[in-house]
């Protein structure tokens, strides 16, 4: 997501919604790898895969670097101590 590279997935719930929604790419059902393949085989056609959204890139900036990562790991292990 963070180069721009458009992302098929066969994803269910928070992960496919977060995919949809920062346009990172398409999601296809889990249990159907037939429209993964006609997703693929369609672009193979088209000669042309079609870019991420900048909001995907955008979104690990501010959720996803190792930064934020590391900063929301170590809250976690302070809230582990701390209970």
């Amino acid at each position: 997501m963070a180069r721009g590279t458009t992302v098929t997935a066969a994803l269910a719930g928070e992960a496919a919604d977060l995919v949809r929604t920062t346009g990172a790419g398409v999601v296809v059902p889990p249990d159907d790898p037939r429209a993964m393949a006609d997703l693929w085989s369609r672009w193979c056609e088209d000669g042309a895969v079609p870019p991420a959204s900048r909001s995907a890139a955008h979104w690990v900036m501010v959720h996803a670097t190792w930064d934020v990562l590391a900063r929301q790991f170590s809250r976690a292990l302070d809230d582990l101590v701390a209970a």
